[in-house]
């Protein structure tokens, strides 16, 4: 009943008289300057404010940070790429039905030139952890009416998203409350990529073959120069986690032992601390997506680690139901577990 009623919310228009807005904003970045990969600091940043906003000047909001998938940008959650779905219009049916209360959406870009930050530090790519954790909260902080403590700060996201969302939730529990993670990545990048697709990646020379590549070779690459950056090794700057030896390609030790820093199944016991600190983690996979195994595995390892969290699959693959899972799941999760209360109470 309650899918049907979401459904039908999303196939009509939201009311005239309770319509937010979708706000075009940049925010520079010191931490990008200079990146090796020549990505301007200055990134774009869509922030949907509920339909109150304008009315009621005094009052503030909780936020939610949405983080996009690899090849996405900030538009993906506006312009129809999930199943049609527009994000702010979603908001105000959901609002406008009781089903959500209002808060804030701030949809950050995480696109570079190898499309696909992964939001982390990098001598390649720039430092996007800092980025967002630093430049993007203050910024909205300071240019929006966000109640600006933890508690009320919530971050999500889809995919490339999802992992950075559960790995900077972990690693910042005070600066965010909960964690949503649609189809999050939970064990080691580039398994997917046959024999031919790894010599193919070996054998680039030029910044501009990337974009001829298959779609797990882009993102193959795309994670090495995030989390095994290289100066010495132009173009991409990055190490890959395979290498020639001879005629045959042999996994290369140490660069995925550098990856397994990042692997969420090996940073949970580390940052274990951080995750029961939080007021929520929840996560959700299609029974078809290929990370379903690892996302699997990475609910058992919660369950051992006694960390509380909320772990569901459904029948779908990587990307499609995505729409239908942000309005039935995510959007009324946070609008549960968000603290709403003003500051300085």
């Amino acid at each position: 009943m309650r899918r049907l009623l979401l459904a039908l919310l999303l196939a009509l228009p939201a009311p005239l008289a309770a319509q937010g807005r979708i706000v075009s904003d940049s925010v520079r970045s010191p931490a990008l300057e200079g990146n090796l990969l020549g990505d301007s600091p200055v990134r774009p940043l869509l922030v949907y404010l509920p339909p109150s906003y304008a009315q009621e000047v005094t009052r503030r909001y909780p936020t939610l940070y949405l983080l996009h998938g690899f090849g996405g940008s900030p538009q993906s959650w506006v312009d129809g790429t999930y199943q049609g779905l527009a994000l702010g219009r979603a908001m105000d049916s959901l609002i406008a039905a009781q089903v959500v209360k209002e808060f804030i959406v701030v949809m950050p870009d995480g696109a570079n030139a190898l499309h696909g930050s992964v939001f982390v530090n990098s001598a390649t790519t720039g430092n996007w952890e800092t980025y967002l954790i630093r430049d993007v909260v203050r910024y909205v902080e300071q240019n929006y009416r966000t109640i600006r403590r933890g508690p009320s700060r919530g971050i999500a996201g889809h995919s490339m998203g999802a992992g950075a969302a559960l790995r900077l939730a972990m690693r910042y529990p005070g600066g965010f409350s909960a964690v949503y993670a649609l189809s999050p990545n939970a064990e080691l990048p580039c398994g997917t990529l046959t024999p031919a697709d790894s010599a193919a990646l070996l054998e680039l020379a030029r910044r501009s073959q990337a974009d001829s590549l298959r779609g797990w070779s882009q993102v193959c690459l795309g994670y090495a120069a995030a989390w095994s950056p290289d100066s010495t090794r132009p173009p991409f700057y990055a190490a890959l986690p395979f290498h020639r030896a001879g005629e045959r390609l042999v996994p290369d030790s140490a660069v995925i032992e550098e990856w397994r820093g990042w692997q969420l199944l090996d940073m949970a016991p580390r940052y274990r601390e951080g995750l029961v600190r939080l007021r929520g983690v929840a996560f959700d996979v299609g029974t078809g997506d290929s990370y379903a195994p690892g996302v699997a595995r990475l609910d058992s390892l919660l369950t051992r680690l006694r960390v509380r969290h909320q772990y569901q699959t459904y029948d779908g693959d990587h990307s499609n139901h995505i729409g239908r899972r942000v309005v039935e799941q995510l959007l009324p999760y946070f609008s549960a577990v968000l603290n709403f209360e003003p500051e300085g109470m």
